[in-house]
This record gives C-alpha cells, structure tokens and sequence, in this order.
C-alpha cells in the first residue's frame, strides 16, 4: 500500500516547495496539503494517513491541535513537527506528542528519510506485521523528551557550543542525575571525581547525551507504572554496565565505534520497559531479571504473551524516534548474532552487545566458541573486570 503522507503549513510558499519536491515521488508517496490546521483537522476526519507532518505555529488551529487529533484518530501514524530554530520554546508543548522535529527550512533529504523509515515500518515483513496488529497499544508509546529534540536541533545550529548544550541538559535534572552518575562511575575509567555538568557533558559527549535522554524519558515513564523499584534500578545498571561492556569490546572489534557502541549497550533493552508499560496483559514481570532474562525460552513466552518479543519491540521504538538504522538493527538482533547454521550477523556490534549483555548479567559466565571466535581475547578480560566493578 502506498504510503500516506498528510503536510500541514499555514505558509503557501512552504506547501508549494513540498508539492515541487513531492511531485518526483509520487509514485511511491501519496501525498495530501492542508492550508493551516483547521483544514488539517478536516483531512484527517475524512481519510486516513501513515505519516503527518506540520508546522507548529498557525493561526487558529496549532500545530499541537493537529498532534493531538492525529493521534486520537491515527494512533499508529508517524507525527512529524517542522520547526525553525526559534521555535526551540515551543518544543515542550509538542514532545508529548511528536515522534520526529525536523529543522525549518527543511531539508528534503531528511525529511525522505524520515518517510523511507516510515516505508519501512510497514513492510510487508511477518515481524512488521504483527507489530502493527498491536498497534492498538504500541501506538501509545511514548514520544522523545524534550531534552532529545533540543539536543538534536543544537546539531543544526553552527552558533551553539558546549554553552547551548549545558542550558538544556541543566533543565532536564532526571538527566544530570544520570549523567553525573556516569561520569563518576568506573564505567568511563575516570580517577577524579566530576562534579559539574560542564564536566561532565566534554567528558561524554553530545551523542551520547542524547541516548542518556531516551533512557532517562523510558525509565521516567517507567517509574509511574507498576514496575517495582528495585527492577527498574536493577535494569538501569545493566543497561549501563552493558553500553560500558561494549565499548570495551569494540576497541579492537569496531574501532572507531565505541561510542555507538555505548549507545546499543545502553538502549539494547528498552524493549522490556515498552512491553511492561503499554501491553494491556503486560506486567513488572516483564523486567525482573533471573538466570534465563536472555534465554531463547523467555523470549519464546514472550512472543507468546505478547505476540512480539522485547527486541522487536524495542527497535520498533526506536525506530519511530528516528534513531539511526545501524543502532535500531542492533536492539532488534542482539538475540541472535550468530544463527542456528553458523551464520553471523553482518554489524560487529550485534554480537558485541549481546556479549555484554551476557556478562552484565554474569561477569563469570563461560561464553560458547562460537562468541569466543568473534571477540578479542585481551578487550574480554578488560570487559569482564568492568561488568564486576559495574
């Protein structure tokens, strides 16, 4: 089926451009205009969309109306925010609600990846399709915190520095909680203490605080669920101990990628969260870890419960948000880097992360040759003392 894509702009110009850009695709994209958003609301009461994509700021009829109504009428669409810089203010009005902020002006390119994805999500693909028969309550997951969406509009800013970062990470306090956590922690091999923000952001980075973000707005939402506490800590120091695991292990088996490594280490299982959180017959127990969490009979029950396991929907997740495709076939694979037949996964990090996720859980645990044979000896030593000390 075609994909249906809903544009809404107050702007005559703006739809004008899009028809231009549109026009070279419409075999592929079937795409709609709405002058401003009382004629937004109109189209979506009429027909149904996979993707919308509005601008914020309209008379009358805002964008945040026209979020609110997609969503209540077309759970399962992509809702996509265009926003020019000054508009960083408007980001918390619209974070509950939109799966993507792309920059105004917008760039084409990236705005016909963010509809491939959304192509791509409705594959035709077995696994597609049971996600979307359960979309009735994935459709309610979550949307990216306003701290990501700010850190990812500062990537498009030339005059923002490590200031710009700082302000927005310094009203996100879940965040600097959790980033000044890292920071001091053994994970990053740092013999001082880090007592600032400032600190702490040159020592780890834009891109990784931004999957701090995810990780802090899943395990926020968490929190008010009926996860115990004690699980929910018990998952946040997996989740770090495997982005730290892996990390390690990607010196010599992905130089150059430690910090995506970090980042799928981190995010790996957030899959848990989402099952534990929006499935009507979902539960704590979906979290509470125990010798066979990992084991190919857990996500056998899980399939069986759920119709999908934690890893599908995880990436499902992270997919929607826009996350990189490298990282999402990460989550979506760390089960099964190595198949029945012998064959690996082609990306390094899958087996990576699933090894970390291993000793996160059991520092000790004697790996099958099968995994022995794809990570370096010296990185796996190193990485064992670092799941203990984690």
């Amino acid at each position: 089926m075609t994909l249906r894509v809903l544009f809404v702009d107050d702007e005559p110009a703006v739809l004008d451009g899009l028809r231009f850009r549109m026009r070279r695709a419409r075999d592929r994209w079937q795409a709609s205009y709405a002058d401003g958003g009382r004629a937004a609301l109109e189209l979506l009461g009429q027909q149904a969309f996979d993707v919308v994509v509005t601008d914020i700021r309209m008379p009358g009829v805002d964008g945040v109306q026209v979020l609110e109504r997609t969503k209540q009428l077309h759970a399962s669409a992509l809702r996509v925010v265009l926003s020019g810089h000054a508009e960083a203010d408007a980001l918390s009005r619209v974070s509950a609600l939109a799966h993507r902020v792309l920059g105004k002006p917008c760039d084409f390119s990236a705005l016909q990846a963010v509809l491939e994805g959304a192509e791509a999500w409705r594959g035709d693909d077995e696994t597609t399709d049971v996600i979307r028969a359960k979309i009735s309550w994935i459709g309610q997951l979550p949307s990216p915190p306003t701290t990501y969406l700010e850190l990812c509009q500062l990537e498009h800013n030339s005059r923002a520095g490590t200031r710009g970062v700082i302000e927005i990470v310094e009203r996100d306090p879940a965040l600097v909680t959790r980033l000044l956590q890292l920071a001091n922690s053994a994970m990053l091999g740092v013999s001082r203490r880090v007592d600032s923000i400032e600190q702490a952001v040159a020592m780890v980075g834009v891109e990784l605080l931004k999957s701090l973000a995810l990780a802090s707005r899943l395990t926020g939402a968490a929190a008010s669920s009926s996860i115990a506490p004690a699980d929910l800590a018990r998952e946040q120091r997996h989740s770090l101990t495997s982005a730290a695991v892996a990390r390690r292990l990607a010196t010599r088996a992905a130089p150059g990628r430690g910090d995506e490594a970090f980042a799928a280490g981190l995010l790996h299982d957030v899959g848990r969260l989402v099952l534990a959180m929006f499935g009507p017959i979902g539960g704590a127990d979906t979290v509470a870890r125990g010798p066979t969490g990992d084991s190919p009979e857990f996500m056998a029950s899980e399939r069986a419960r759920f119709g999908l396991d934690h890893s599908a929907a995880g990436a499902h997740l992270l997919q929607r948000w826009g996350l990189p495709a490298s990282l999402v076939e990460v989550v979506a694979g760390h089960h099964a880097p190595v198949t029945e037949v012998g064959l690996v996964a082609p990306d390094p990090l899958v087996v990576l992360v699933h090894v970390s996720s291993l000793l996160a859980e059991d520092p000790d645990l004697e790996l099958p040759p099968a995994l022995l044979d794809l990570v370096d000896r010296r990185e796996l030593i190193e990485a064992r003392e670092l799941a203990r000390r984690g």
